[in-house]
């Protein structure tokens, strides 16, 4: 098994790649990112990740895929959303002690 991939219901695609398979990993991403855009089509495609992982962030990037919110999360109060474009309350979660445990970037395509 070299990995899994899945597109949920919600259209969220998840890419899983073995870590001992370094070289050929982005080739096979990529190629797996492009059959799901070609098999399944949709108007929109999401990617939640993990904002410390920035290889994978900067993959969905380069294949066109925008931040369109991040969550912010403080010990047990309730997760909050927050658009990348508005950079106040990101400022007021951050100096407050909020982390950002989620990045979540879309794919839009005309069909």
């Amino acid at each position: 098994m070299v990995g899994s991939v899945y597109l949920s219901k919600n259209n969220e695609i998840a890419i899983w790649i073995k870590k001992n398979i370094k070289e050929q990993k982005m080739k096979i991403q990529k190629k797996v990112l492009q059959e799901i855009l070609t098999k399944f089509r949709r108007k929109k495609y999401f990617a939640n990740i993990n904002p410390r992982n920035k290889k994978i962030i900067n993959f969905y990037k380069k294949n066109g895929f925008k931040l369109i919110y991040s969550t912010f999360q403080l010990d047990d109060k309730k997760d909050v959303r927050v658009k990348p474009n508005n950079k106040k309350k990101i400022g007021f979660y951050k100096k407050n002690g909020y982390k950002v445990i989620e990045n979540v970037y879309m794919l839009q395509k005309n069909l």
